[in-house]
């Protein structure tokens, strides 16, 4: 059972923290677009103890074509299900993320080690090159270095497509890279590790972890 119309859904006397449709026992199945518009879908079960029940609604978009088979909702379904692999996804979530566990007193530090830290890095840093505190897109020399040390465990692969990655960015020896930007030997007054440090540093602990030595046989230019 369904309604698009909010205002039914609201109720006359009702707000949006306590709806009147949660005290109905159906809807009466409106789909009209001169009303306002909400999307309230309503399922009827019962649960025993300790049952467990699941619902999964999925929403989309039809083409207003008559006499095209291939908009009827059941096409659409059977043509995008190659697309669906949620499955997929979870396992790989939890493979990635459930390799490193730790149980001390605080939940909430357990919950950020265990799984928003390094999803976070994986997610954000690594693949979306974004961040709470870089959300511009940056890919920071020595940033992306240190993000990747987290996942030495769950996904060394990574590791060693990104230090071949910076490899390959390396700068003349005339040249600095100090936050980010190019500055002469001239002009260049503060030490910084960025450059000099943490790629061979990353890489020492790539090789001590995982034994592949093969990586420091690799070439590539600059």
């Amino acid at each position: 059972m369904f309604t698009t119309d909010r205002t039914e859904f609201i109720g006359r006397n009702g707000t949006l923290r306590n709806p009147e449709a949660m005290s109905r026992a159906s809807f009466p199945e409106k789909q009209e677009r001169r009303l306002i518009p909400c999307a309230a879908i309503q399922v009827v079960f019962d649960l025993e103890t300790e049952e467990e029940h699941e619902i999964v609604f999925r929403l989309g978009t039809l083409r207003e074509h008559e006499g095209n088979s291939n908009d009827d909702p059941r096409c659409i379904k059977e043509r995008h299900l190659h697309m669906m692999h949620l499955d997929k996804v979870k396992k790989y979530w939890q493979h990635t993320l459930g390799v490193l566990q730790i149980e001390t007193p605080d939940a909430a530090l357990n919950i950020i080690f265990q799984w928003l830290a390094q999803y976070q890095t994986l997610a954000c840093r690594i693949w979306a090159r974004s961040g709470f505190y870089q959300s511009g897109g940056g890919f920071g020399f020595r940033d992306q270095l240190q993000d990747v040390l987290s996942l030495m465990y769950s996904r060394p692969a990574i590791a060693h497509k990104q230090i071949l990655l910076n490899a390959s960015r390396q700068l003349k020896k005339e040249t600095h890279n100090i936050g980010g930007i190019r500055q002469p030997e001239e002009e260049y007054v503060q030490p910084v590790s960025d450059d000099f440090l943490w790629l061979p540093f990353v890489t020492l602990k790539y090789v001590s972890h995982t034994g592949d030595t093969g990586i420091l046989d690799e070439s590539v230019s600059f």
